[in-house]
């Protein structure tokens, strides 16, 4: 705009220029002439350097206006101030600034705008008349709101609303219901309510589960009060593990040996009291021994063994000792002599003759006269009517029996020893009737009978205590099962599997407190529990998002919560949204951002910001393409600045020129804005600028219903600084995604009705993006130029961008993605190898830069014919030979068939 005031005296030009960057230069210019000075008068006259014309009228200077350029010029003075000289407005009071446009607040922190004089309005979330208190919807006694929705809790207490008490040490046995106090469950104690409880548990065992007692070793029962022996026969009671206190008589460590108060070496000990003798031995203690011939001269003083008493010797102690016996004699007595026939005397030397014994007179050897009632040739012989040949005749009349024998003629055989089982038939010589023994016919006899009974009558084995059997060799156990075999009196010897005194306790090598050993070797489990051992807990109700650690009871893995262990846990996910999976956050319609807290309006323009879904606060308009983020608050593009985003940061016509060539060049390629973000398997969200190498990440698979835990294995390009046109297509629930141009993304296509990859200039509204299991309407496509845009490399060819499913591959190459994804497998592969060698810490591609096209990239696009005419020379190749193949088949096939038709 051109102003110009021309007088004969003075001249005045002024003139403003406007650039394209919104900056105002204005420029004035004066000239005086040298013409005659004017005469005219004014009235009132002409102040401050006015002119007063001809016409009686003043031109004030620049500065002064009015009809006697007496009113200053104040080019910024509102209402709210006055204008006292050029250039200074003077406020009124409540007002400051150049213009006097900004109200005076003698307290209004940063949250609030001072919009009248002594006025705070305070923003979103901050009240009171300086707007420094913060507002919390929700905040109890056990927090402090220390700024907008946000409680900063008490120790001891966390949540959003600071209501849940923190305990340091509280198990899953007990509820935190108040700072470090957990109120345990039924069945357990403690300050953590770990410890279980059990009614009866006794120190040999330890309470392991409420109500359950798991003995220590060596002891059983419910309450671990009942000793376990391993070996402990009847004739004991276990008393304390491993030791078996013996009843009266029985002694050992497993009693199942007697006690005998005198059993000598001779015997055994069979029964409490009871000797069984050795053969050659008799006697209660064993001590007689048996001799089958020692005469009353001897004493046995061992079995077969006769110690003859003085004067006596031989093997029975029958044959007496004579000091003086010629051999015309024999010594039938000690120190008595039996002469032979036809001698006599103490030593047999006198001879005698039959006439001429006592009775008699030997008048010569064998020539003897007897005397009257004497006969026999030595008249030694007296006569006898009946004195058998067991008896000698010693007197006429007198038969004096032989030793051995008796009664009036000495036919009757003496025996000392002769019971009524055998009968007397010779000098002791006892003939045992049929079934008895032994040198007086006393011992009966058995065929069978063992050391454990004594043959009492012929053929009848009368049993020690402990025995039975028709030989007493069959032992006697009181309770025996069928799991044992009795192998001595009380004795119950178990079979492999088996114990107890009774043998009908089962063994099970594992079998723990949750189980009953039923058979060797099985456990059967009570209610809640399996496995071989009756260890492994049972849940009806746990999902593969935990483990099961007691019955019904499932402990969840990180990031996963809930009985089932179905419920994920999202650290940040407000009540605007759904937590679908660990730290991933749905956000329910009208409503976007990593924790669902964006609201999203289906109209606000740039002059105001978007506070709830379809609530907007109108602020002062963002300029040149920036976005109104925050009340009062405007995110710029790179090369703007200020409040407004109105303020140029020196960016050069040179700069813009290189920019705009860039765009114009580079529009077309595959990559995504650096800003949008991706979720990681971890929990939380990465923006795609800050990916690198190995981050594991959440991908969808072709159809959409899948997630896949995927990685980064290849930065493909990486332009931070630079501008290019993206294709922002928003959904009607507020997800976004911004795409170069030819980038391909999987629609849906409903009048189609099928999946298919399209670039980003070709997705039209008809068609459906891909949120997790859902098909999503596409409400806006818009394009606008943004700096810094990235290609990532996944190793499934599908990246998850701001909840919306994606390919990482461009179009621009002129194949499918599927096909880039076969023909990226020496990458994938060549990826695979390298981190299992090298670990995962390892960049296989790894390069210097930091910008650019990567060196691997740049080397396939600059050989991208011939790498296609390699693949599909490939797949013709094969094609062909096949084809091929099934024409000479056909041809083949069609001669034979015209041969047989011909015949």
């Amino acid at each position: 705009k051109v102003q110009n005031y021309i007088d004969t005296l003075y001249t005045n030009m002024s003139f403003g220029i406007i650039f394209t960057d919104g900056q105002n230069i204005q420029i004035q210019m004066g000239f005086c002439s040298f013409q005659q000075v004017s005469t005219a008068i004014c009235s009132p006259a002409c102040a401050n350097d006015g002119i007063c014309l001809k016409s009686g009228i003043c031109i004030c200077s620049s500065e002064w206006k009015g009809s006697d350029c007496k009113i200053p010029i104040c080019q910024q003075c509102s209402s709210n101030g006055n204008c006292t000289s050029p250039g200074t407005c003077e406020c009124h009071a409540g007002w400051q600034g150049i213009d006097c446009k900004l109200p005076v607040c003698q307290q209004c922190s940063s949250n609030g705008n001072c919009t009248a004089p002594g006025i705070c309005e305070c923003s979103v979330g901050w009240q009171n008349s300086d707007c420094k208190t913060p507002v919390c919807q929700n905040c109890s006694g056990n927090g402090n709101c220390t700024s907008p929705g946000i409680c900063t809790c008490k120790s001891g207490w966390t949540g959003e609303d600071c209501t849940i008490p923190i305990c340091e040490h509280c198990s899953s046995n007990g509820n935190c219901t108040a700072p470090d106090i957990c109120s345990c469950q039924s069945g357990w104690q403690g300050t953590d309510c770990t410890q279980p409880i059990c009614q009866q548990c006794s120190s040999n065992g330890n309470c392991t589960r409420p109500g359950t007692c798991t003995c220590g070793l060596g002891w059983t029962g419910s309450d671990c009060t009942i000793p376990i022996c391993q070996q402990c026969s009847t004739n004991g009671n276990c008393t304390a593990p491993g030791i078996c206190t013996c009843n009266s008589g029985w002694q050992g460590s497993d009693c199942a040996s007697p006690i005998c108060q005198s059993c000598s070496g001779n015997g055994n000990c069979t029964g409490p009291g009871l000797c069984a003798c050795k053969s050659g031995w008799m006697g209660n203690d064993c001590s007689l021994p048996i001799c089958q011939q020692c005469s009353t001269n001897g004493n046995c003083t061992a079995p077969g063994v006769c110690t003859c008493s003085s004067s006596w010797q031989g093997s029975d102690c029958s044959t007496p000792i004579c000091q003086q016996c010629s051999s015309n004699g024999k010594c039938v007595s000690p120190n008595q002599c039996s002469c032979n026939s036809g001698w006599q005397g103490s030593d047999c030397n006198t001879p005698i003759c039959q006439q001429c014994s006592a009775n008699g007179n030997c008048t010569a050897p064998g020539v003897c006269t007897c005397d009257s009632g004497w006969q026999g040739s030595n008249c030694a012989s007296p006569f006898c009517q009946n004195c058998s040949i067991n008896g000698n005749c010693t007197s006429p009349g007198l038969c004096t029996c032989k030793t051995g024998w008796m009664g009036n003629d000495c036919s009757l055989p003496i025996c000392q020893q002769c019971s009524n089982n055998g009968a007397c038939t010779g000098p002791g010589v006892c003939t045992c009737n049929s079934g008895w023994q032994g040198s007086d016919c006393s011992t009966p006899i058995c065929q069978q009978c063992s050391s454990n009974g004594h043959c009492t009558v012929p053929g009848i084995c009368t049993c020690n205590s402990g025995w039975q059997g028709s030989n007493c060799a069959s032992p006697i156990c009181q309770s025996c099962s069928s799991n044992g075999n009795c192998t001595g009196p009380g004795v119950c010897t178990c079979k492999t599997g088996w114990m107890g005194n009774d043998c009908s306790l089962p063994i099970c090598q594992q079998c723990s407190g949750n189980g009953a050993c039923t058979g060797p070797g099985v456990c059967t489990c009570n209610s809640g529990w399996q496995g071989s051992d009756c260890a492994t807990p049972i849940c009806q109700q746990c999902s593969s998002n935990g483990r099961c650690v007691s019955p019904n009871q499932c402990s969840c893995n990180s990031g996963w919560q809930g009985s089932s262990c179905n419920t994920p846990i999202c650290q940040s996910c407000s009540s605007n949204g759904v937590c679908t999976s660990p730290g991933i956050c749905t956000c329910k319609s009208g409503w976007i951002g990593e924790g669902c807290t964006t609201p999203i309006c289906q109209q606000c323009s740039n002059n105001g910001a978007c506070t709830g879904p379809g609530v907007s606060i109108c602020q002062v308009p963002c300029r040149n393409g920036g976005q109104c983020i925050n009340p009062g608050v405007c995110s710029c593009l790179s090369e703007w600045s200020g409040s407004d985003c109105g303020h140029r940061q020196g960016i050069t016509l040179m700069t813009y020129r290189k920019n705009l060539f860039f765009i114009l060049e580079h529009n077309g390629g595959g990559c995504y804005y650096g800003q949008d973000k991706v979720n990681l398997i971890g929990g939380g969200q990465r923006s795609i600028e800050e990916l690198k190498v190995g981050d594991r990440i959440w991908s969808l698979n072709s159809n959409g219903d899948t997630f896949i835990e995927d990685e980064i294995i290849l930065m493909m390009h990486n332009e931070p600084n630079k501008p290019e046109i993206f294709y922002t297509m928003e959904t009607i629930d507020g997800h976004y995604i911004s795409l170069t141009k030819s980038h391909n993304i999987p629609v849906y296509d409903q009048e189609k009705n099928q999946i298919k990859f399209l670039r980003a200039s070709k997705v039209t509204l008809r068609h459906r993006l891909f949120i997790f299991n859902q098909k999503i309407e596409i409400k806006n496509i818009t394009t606008s130029p943004r700096v810094g845009f990235f290609s990532p490399l996944t190793l499934s060819g599908y990246l998850f961008v701001n909840n919306i499913s994606t390919s990482v591959f461009a179009d621009s190459y002129g194949v499918s993605p599927n096909t880039l994804q076969r023909f990226f497998t020496p990458i994938r592969v060549y990826y695979r190898l390298m981190r299992w060698y090298y670990g995962d810490d390892y960049d296989p591609f790894e390069t210097k830069m930091t910008e650019g096209l990567h060196p691997s990239i740049h080397f396939l696009k600059q050989h991208t014919i011939m790498f296609k005419l390699i693949y599909f020379g490939i797949q013709y190749m094969f094609l062909t030979l096949f084809s091929i193949y099934i024409l000479y088949y056909f041809k083949a096939f069609s001669h034979i068939y015209s041969i047989r038709i011909f015949k």
